[in-house]
């Protein structure tokens, strides 16, 4: 992540599902169901922190390791 993060630790939705390899739908969505953690940023797209993006990554990797066995 380190090249693309900027120095604040926050990323754009479309930064987001590109990282995860979900679309910016996806994102989006959910981020509109509060499922996201963000900040909203007057006039721009939510800043979403590079915790959640973790936190995200660490439940679609579980999901489809489970996916996986099935």
């Amino acid at each position: 992540y380190a090249e693309r993060v900027p120095y604040n630790g926050l990323v754009s939705q479309a930064l987001m599902a590109q990282l995860l390899g979900v679309s910016l739908m996806s994102v989006n969505n959910w981020v509109r169901a509060q499922k996201v953690e963000h900040i909203k940023v007057s006039g721009q797209p939510s800043a979403i922190p590079l915790s959640e993006v973790k936190r995200v990554r660490e439940i679609l990797a579980e999901e489809r390791h489970l996916r996986s066995r099935q």
